[in-house]
């Protein structure tokens, strides 16, 4: 019996012992409701699903984690939804341990983990914190299933040509067999970017794996069947790629003779640049919301990742003892531009964009304080041009602030984000006024 196959059925998470439809938790219009809710404002920044695929009655079909988690997240920011929010979340956080405490996996528990991480809030100790954990089980998963494993009931529908990752030729599958072959991707893609961008926002360098998704991502997003979002993911997995490779190039380039001082800032570009001109566009004023939302959220990804770029040879610079200077001023120009883009960006498009990840507050946050640490290591003591800095940067602690507590049963890691940076500010704030003496009257 050891190397008998399982049943597959009985590692689905369904049931009416833990669906919220079942369990009286929300009813089957309000499902209808928050599912339109997800696919018109989350999707287009989360980008894991599948609109055509992933209606309400094939979701709660294959995994409650995962049906639980598209509502719950909805609920979070729906101001109309405030009373189903808390049972849906509890009812998501205590399917997350039951499922990884059985071991269940599907590519749709793999999906439910992921939505769990964004629709995360802030706990009250590290050692509650499971989002590791469920990062890690959801990549295991994932790994293990195979991003071009087949699975599950397949219609008779008409035939799509697909790749055969064995060999490279292509085979004609069904449309339905197609769309789940393509969620498996999508799911193994959006898992890469996160745990990238995790790893990212704390200072860590990952391997970035090369396998046959990864190396036809050029193509996979123009697929006859390919969501709109599938354009972005393809562009999220190539600049994470070029930012892995860019990391060791520039570590490389330490203790060569350059061209120029800033030849940090120059290499960083020329490897990113004609990513940029490829990917990035801006929408016109006729553009549909999910357009913009895509378009500034890919944008900020963008430039929280050339900050990275640099930051990071910064730190290479201190720690071998190098000047770091121009390399500081570079750095400190592009912590400033983040922090003008996101005050511009959350000013202007505001509560669609409130869904972004966490990776993405956190490197906002972290743009801020880089920069008030940078101007006085750049700029010494000008407490007139500092305090046109401060005011910038409470502006980003404020769109911080809001973006987590909006609407106003929320609360968010964007808003604990922004308190840390307020209070930041303050101190800076109180060290000027007792660095600069105030004029007496006469």
């Amino acid at each position: 019996n050891y190397f008998k196959a399982a049943n597959e059925n009985r590692a689905l998470d369904t049931g009416p012992d833990l669906d919220p439809v079942d369990l009286g938790l929300i009813s089957l219009e309000e499902v209808l409701y928050l599912f339109l809710i997800y696919f018109e404002w989350q999707h287009p920044i989360h980008g894991i699903l599948d609109l055509a695929l992933h209606t309400p009655d094939f979701v709660r079909s294959r995994s409650a984690l995962l049906f639980t988690w598209i509502l719950a997240i909805t609920a979070q920011f729906d101001p109309a939804s405030a009373s189903l929010m808390k049972r849906l979340r509890l009812h998501g956080e205590k399917l997350s341990r039951h499922v990884h405490a059985c071991g269940y996996r599907s590519v749709e528990i793999a999906q439910g983990y992921y939505l769990s991480l964004l629709a995360a809030v802030p706990t009250n100790t590290l050692a509650e914190d499971n989002s590791w954990t469920y990062t890690t089980y959801a990549l295991g998963m994932i790994s293990d299933l195979g991003s071009d494993s087949r699975q599950g009931p397949l219609a008779s529908s008409p035939r799509h040509p697909v790749t055969d990752p064995s060999n490279g030729s292509t085979v004609a599958i069904s449309s339905l067999e197609a769309r789940l072959v393509r969620n498996r991707e999508r799911t193994s893609l959006r898992l890469l970017i996160w745990e990238q961008a995790h790893n990212a926002s704390r200072g860590r360098v990952t391997f970035f794996p090369e396998n046959e998704l990864i190396l036809r991502i050029n193509e996979w997003w123009q697929h006859p069947l390919a969501d709109p979002t599938d354009r972005y993911t393809s562009a999220f997995v190539l600049l994470r790629r070029h930012l892995y490779m860019l990391h060791h190039e520039v570590k490389r380039h330490f203790g060569l003779p350059h061209h120029g001082p800033h030849w940090v800032r120059d290499l960083v570009d020329s490897a990113l640049d004609p990513w940029a001109e490829t990917w990035l566009t801006n929408p016109d004023a006729h553009s549909e919301t999910p357009e913009v939302m895509r378009g500034a959220f890919l944008r900020f990804v963008y430039l929280h990742g050339r900050l990275w770029a640099l930051s990071a040879a910064l730190h290479s610079h201190a720690s071998s003892g190098q000047g770091t200077d121009v390399t500081a001023y570079d750095c400190f120009e592009a912590a400033v531009n983040c922090c003008e883009v996101t005050v511009r960006d959350l000013r202007e498009i505001g509560q669609p964009m409130y869904c972004m990840m966490t990776p993405t507050w956190a490197m906002s946050s972290y743009a801020a304080v880089l920069a008030l640490k940078l101007f006085s290591q750049l700029y010494g003591d000008r407490p007139g041009q500092e305090v046109e800095l401060l005011a910038l940067l409470a502006e980003v602690a404020l769109q911080l602030e809001r973006a987590g507590t909006v609407p106003n049963h929320r609360f968010g890691i964007p808003a604990l984000l922004g308190q840390h940076l307020f209070q930041v500010l303050r101190r800076r704030l109180t060290t000027l006024k007792t660095a600069v003496p105030v004029a007496q009257g006469d």
